[in-house]
């Protein structure tokens, strides 16, 4: 377990040193920082002093999964770029796309391997970093592994990471810059700039912890609701960016008065998100007390 400790060495030596990435597909890395911060207050009494012990920690390292892709990290599925989202309307499959294969094993046989990877894997990979933290929390209930504690604490950052992506209503959709509709650049321009720009004057509501009996489905659940929104946003975009597309601060007043709402309710379902899942996963584990 002490490979994650080092996977932090890798990829953020390496990034430093990277040439300019493609698209990111993913809230910006201040965004994830902000989401996983009220995350870690939103969490419960039984172990948020136990993930607060080490909170900056976590916070810079749920931007991990962002810089592994620049450093060209695999995971057990593969590369890491595709783990960050599922364009779950690229498959051929009607909404709300309950005819698509929640097994990955299915779901490669459906597709075939080389689709399956291109339209993306992310929840999956969202199941493989829980099923670990299941594991390195009973390791630390059970004082197996004295790196069992900082091994949690790490990986509850790196899948706060995964969960907040499935909230990005771009991560859901292959028009995912808007690409395809002469939109190009709609991911940042959502995702971080209008984020950022309106953080203060976001309303941030108070965490709902929810119960999470299958961490895929959830995901799924989550892609398939931002793959609905993507049509609201488009239009938001288009129409203040009018027919010159100038992106200035006109264009994102406009652009929050159109998507605003959206992205405010994303950001605070995300939140939710990442404590249910933590919690869910510290409950799988027993529940055990936590130094």
């Amino acid at each position: 377990m002490q490979v994650y400790i080092r996977l932090i060495v890798v990829a953020v030596a390496l990034a430093w040193f990277a040439l300019p990435a493609p698209v990111a597909r993913a809230w910006g890395l201040d965004v994830h920082r902000r989401i996983t911060e009220r995350a870690l207050d939103g969490l419960p009494i039984e172990i948020r002093a136990f993930f607060n012990e080490q909170r900056a920690f976590m916070i810079e390292r749920s931007v991990d999964p962002d810089l592994w892709r620049i450093a060209d990290l695999r995971g057990m599925l593969g590369d890491e770029p595709p783990n960050h989202f599922l364009d779950i309307d690229d498959l051929g499959e009607p909404p709300p796309f309950t005819n698509v294969p929640r097994e990955w094993e299915a779901f490669v046989k459906r597709y075939g391997v080389k689709e399956a990877n291109i339209a993306g894997r992310l929840p999956w990979r969202t199941e493989e970093i829980y099923r670990l933290l299941v594991t390195a929390l009973r390791d630390t209930a059970s004082g197996r592994s004295q790196y069992a504690a900082s091994n949690a604490r790490y990986l509850g950052a790196i899948l706060a990471h995964y969960v907040e992506d499935g909230f990005v209503p771009f991560h859901a959709v292959r028009n995912y810059d808007g690409q395809l509709t002469g939109q190009r650049g709609l991911h940042s321009r959502f995702e971080t700039a209008l984020v950022l720009d309106h953080w203060t004057s976001f309303a941030l509501r108070p965490v709902v912890v929810k119960p999470i009996p299958d961490i895929r489905a959830f995901m799924f659940e989550t892609l398939v609701e931002s793959a609905a929104l993507t049509p609201a946003v488009l239009e938001a975009d288009l129409k203040a960016a009018g027919p010159d597309k100038v992106y200035d601060a006109k264009y994102y007043e406009q652009f929050r008065a159109g998507a605003g709402a959206i992205a405010e309710k994303r950001m605070n379902d995300s939140v939710d998100a990442v404590v249910s899942v933590i919690t869910a996963a510290w409950r799988e584990a027993g529940s055990p007390a936590l130094p």
